[in-house]
């Protein structure tokens, strides 16, 4: 066997700053030796966990199989070490390929020179042990693989996932700079929200993290509604699949909270609901249009969470003003709450007038941001108002 199916080596690609929460959730489905890198978490396990952290990790973008690491320094030994793995165990001619290219090496100039060397030798090995090859495919192949060479340092890997898994099935329309669904799952992980408090959304765009915090709440996973690319796989094991997806719907509950969000933009709403009605939970959730600065709120022991315009959706100076009325707003008038702010305008977010009281840095695609916690207390506390220094 090219795998020992006991044990694999597993590495879950994921966005900056979400190292720790994904690895939490890698230890909670049972991963053995997890270590953390930049981006990513390598783990061991079977084929099992390796479905199971497929459907239910909400941090991770992709899994990755390690099929062989070597050292390598020209394109000949690179070629040769690739013919040399055992393709015929998971490939079929009649599958279509692609691959996934990572390079940092002087030994290699071009990742794309890479990929198509990794593709020669599979095309060459399976055209001899088949007498047929599998066509390529870069956008929906049966069959992704990936090549990292850092150095002289090689790792040939199997895709288990397929499509990046912040594509969970739910969007099919969206606004503006939506917010990626993996890093709206790790914002709701990382605020500590444990589905016993209400949680709000004033700003909610797409409806991403509301719908993330409901599906987390009911215990939904959150690869319910894709497939991956495993299930291609010549040695799939369908049966043990479908007792894995079987045994997720058992811890399936209906939540005892109320899960909100509001956005000013009629468009925005509707977008919302046109994403929640895709997988039939545009009733769980309270939506409604409504200005954020305008509105009077009814909330109390409430966890908000939001990603309010910044960036190309905002010039400089109207986001710094925005995020003063931001910041008085919920001084003025969400006393007794908690608020969890994103934020990639550092100016901007000095202008809210508030302490934090913990704070993550993550990146919103190319933008580097930070995610911080405001405690909204009332009375004597009045202190935690004064303004934030950082």
């Amino acid at each position: 066997m090219l795998l020992d199916e006991n044990n694999l080596e597993i590495t879950a690609k994921t966005l900056a700053g979400l190292e720790d929460v994904l690895s939490a959730e890698i230890e909670k489905l049972g991963g053995r030796n997890i270590s953390l890198h930049s981006r990513a978490v390598t783990f061991f396990g079977d084929t099992a966990l390796l479905y199971r952290v497929n459907l239910h990790v909400r941090t991770a973008l992709k899994f990755l199989i390690a099929l062989k690491k070597f050292q390598v320094r020209n394109d000949k030994q690179f070629y040769e070490q690739c013919l040399d793995i055992e393709w015929e165990s998971f490939i079929t001619p009649n599958m279509t390929i692609a691959v996934d290219s990572t390079v940092n090496s002087p030994h290699f100039n071009h990742a794309n020179y890479v990929a198509l060397k990794l593709k020669d030798a599979v095309v060459d090995r399976l055209r001899d042990y088949y007498g047929g090859r599998p066509d390529v495919d870069v956008n929906n192949p049966d069959i992704r693989l990936n090549v990292y060479i850092s150095g002289e340092d090689c790792v040939i890997s199997l895709d288990s996932s397929g499509n990046s898994l912040h594509k969970r099935g739910y969007r099919v329309t969206q606004t503006d700079a939506p917010l990626n669904e993996v890093l709206a799952a790790g914002m709701i992980l990382l605020s500590g929200w444990n589905a016993e408090t209400d949680l709000y959304d004033p700003m909610c765009g797409s409806g991403t993290i509301v719908t993330e915090a409901y599906m987390f709440a009911a215990g939904i996973p959150p690869g319910n509604f894709r497939k991956f690319s495993f299930m291609n796989w010549k040695n799939y094991n369908e049966a043990l699949w479908t007792r894995i997806k079987n045994e997720s719907k058992a811890f399936i509950i209906e939540p005892q909270v109320k899960i909100s969000c509001a956005d000013i933009s009629s468009k925005a709403i509707s977008v919302t609901f046109r994403n929640l009605e895709e997988i039939g939970i545009e009733k769980k959730i309270d939506v409604r249009r409504r200005d954020f600065i305008k509105a009077k709120p009814e909330l109390e022991n409430t966890t908000l969470i939001m990603n309010p315009p910044y960036g190309e959706r905002m010039d400089d100076e109207d986001v710094e003003a925005f995020h003063k009325q931001i910041g008085d707003k919920l001084k003025q008038d969400y006393k007794g709450n908690v608020a969890w702010v994103l934020s990639g305008n550092m100016a901007a977010l000095k202008m809210f007038g508030l302490r934090h009281a913990k704070q993550f840095i993550l990146m919103n695609a190319t933008i580097e941001c930070r995610f911080r916690k405001f405690e909204l207390y009332e009375g004597s506390r009045k202190s935690k108002y004064n303004t934030d220094p950082d």
